[in-house]
């Protein structure tokens, strides 16, 4: 789904970390509360790829330098980012949020663990202009 004009793009929640079982070693519980909004003029969720391939896949921006990207995966990826200043950083993981307002995200691509075929979502917002 596409975001219309002046929508809101929110992240909300909570982060918490409580010991699994026995004596804490550090504190009992932390918990830090999200509540991120952005302003944006274009958004998309859903963006499925299968990857089932190892050679990375290049993530459809539409054309766009992104504001927001958020990346899930249901095994390990490498997320690389370009960014407009020409920087090209990449991340692993299976969860990724970047918010970044000032030097938007020009170009995407996830490329999988070799051998292990991995579901992957993308979510894109930009801020107006």
């Amino acid at each position: 789904p596409h975001a219309a004009m002046a929508d809101i793009l929110r992240v909300s929640g909570s982060v918490t970390a409580a010991p699994t079982s026995g004596s804490p070693s550090g504190p009992a519980s932390l918990t830090a509360t999200i509540d991120e909004q952005l302003p944006v003029d274009h958004a998309r969720a859903n963006i499925h790829y299968l990857l089932a391939a190892d050679a990375a896949k290049t993530v459809d921006l539409d054309s766009l330098s992104v504001n927001f990207l958020m990346v899930k995966a249901n095994a390990k990826v490498k997320v690389r980012i370009t960014s407009a200043d020409g920087a090209q950083q990449s991340i692993p993981g299976t969860f990724i949020i970047i918010r970044s307002e000032d030097v938007p995200i020009t170009a995407v691509d996830v490329t999988r663990q070799a051998g292990v075929e991995t579901q992957v979502d993308v979510t894109i917002g930009v801020v107006p202009a």
